[in-house]
């Protein structure tokens, strides 16, 4: 039976989740090593500033932009056999359940309309989750292939807190 000392503690799963602003991809940028980020918020600027003032080389984060879950699964499913980066940054799961949403509207054509704005039906449910997933269990197969092989691969998903809903009563 495996116990806890048998784990290795530099070997990283993460979920970093706050308020929007609270530097949750300044956090991310702090791993050490090559980085790869796939951005669905579309706000590297963001951490220009940090990048800079600590001096990091200029190979240390390469990322690229996505607008659906169809492209960025392509991506990992590469990094499987080859990834030459120590850590890889999804920013954000929460973007990327949205887009993936839209992604859906989008491949099912008109679908249901609520005056001019399409609309995800009852058919259309836990899409969202079900890449979620899918990105989950191949990130855990990228980290998991590439310990094997002695390589350490962190990875970094950056989600925000969901937005609340307050019902207000009536007095009386």
């Amino acid at each position: 039976m495996p116990s806890l000392s048998n784990l290795d503690p530099e070997l990283q799963f993460v979920l970093i989740k706050g308020e929007p602003g609270t530097r949750k991809s300044t956090m991310a940028l702090s791993y050490p090593g090559r980085q790869f980020w796939g951005s669905y918020d579309r706000k590297m600027q963001g951490i220009i500033l940090p990048f800079k003032l600590w001096k990091l080389p200029a190979d240390h984060v390469d990322y690229e932009d996505y607008q659906d879950w169809t492209n960025f699964r392509k991506k990992l499913e590469g990094f499987r056999a080859s990834c030459p980066y120590n850590t890889i940054v999804v920013d954000s799961v929460t973007s990327m359940a949205d887009m993936t949403l839209r992604e859906i509207l989008k491949d099912k054509g008109a679908g249901k309309t609520v005056g001019q704005i399409r609309v995800n039906t009852y058919e259309d449910f836990n899409g969202e989750s079900s890449a979620i997933a899918e990105m989950i269990a191949l990130l855990k197969d990228i980290q998991g292939y590439h310990n094997s092989v002695g390589k350490k691969i962190t990875i970094i998903l950056i989600a925000h807190v969901g937005a609340r809903v307050v019902l207000l009563r009536r007095p009386g």
